[in-house]
């Protein structure tokens, strides 16, 4: 009796070993899922840690060219300020010295412009004199010339025989070319005439007028 409890107590504790065994084993298979699960996940961490890594590198890379081009450029940079302020120091001297000459010429010409107006004043002063002895002188000649002797006519005489032919000539001259330009107004008062006969009618009117 007692050793078929015995047996009994043995297969339990077998069929006990059995199935812990076998939880074991899934608990194993279990684990080694995880764990592989758990390497792939890491493999895959590294792998991005390792662009990550690359990337950094990269835009480290890039941030190192920047910097490089903002040295330079701040290096032109100061190279051209100090060629600007150069150059505007020099200009500022040129321009002081196109001033001075300025002032310079202007005080010239106000000089001449003085000069000329008291030359001009002196000019009008002589001209002056010369024409008040230019009228004295004519005078005087005119008088000793005219004086007692009658075949030299006196130039100041209006009525001396030259201009009294002038006087008739103008006469003579504007009264036949108005007329001429009135013949058709004339023709009204004629109108039974040829025009041969009112320019006829018309050259005694003027021959009458100037006789």
């Amino acid at each position: 009796m007692v050793h078929k409890e015995e047996l009994h107590w043995r297969e339990e504790i077998i069929k006990t070993n059995h199935e812990t065994i076998k939880e074991l084993h899934q608990q194993t298979q279990q684990l080694k899922q995880q764990m592989m699960k758990f390497k792939k996940n890491y493999n895959q961490v590294c792998q991005e840690r390792d662009e990550l890594k690359n990337r950094s590198q990269s835009i480290q890379k890039i941030f190192d060219d920047y910097e490089k081009r903002i040295e330079k450029y701040q290096r032109i940079q100061a190279e051209k300020e100090k060629e600007f302020q150069s150059k505007q120091q020099g200009f500022l001297h040129h321009l002081k010295q196109k001033d001075n000459s300025i002032s310079e010429i202007n005080r010239i010409v106000n000089q001449q412009k003085s000069m000329i107006s008291n030359l001009e004043e002196t000019i009008t002063g002589v001209r002056k004199e010369k024409d008040d002895l230019q009228t004295r002188l004519s005078s005087v000649a005119d008088e000793k010339l005219t004086k007692g002797n009658p075949s030299i006519t006196d130039l100041g005489d209006p009525n001396r025989p030259m201009k009294i032919s002038e006087k008739y000539g103008e006469l003579y001259d504007n009264e036949w070319t108005d007329a001429m330009e009135h013949t058709m107004e004339a023709k009204k008062y004629y109108p039974d005439l040829k025009w041969t006969e009112i320019e006829e009618i018309i050259i005694r009117h003027l021959h009458r007028l100037l006789k």
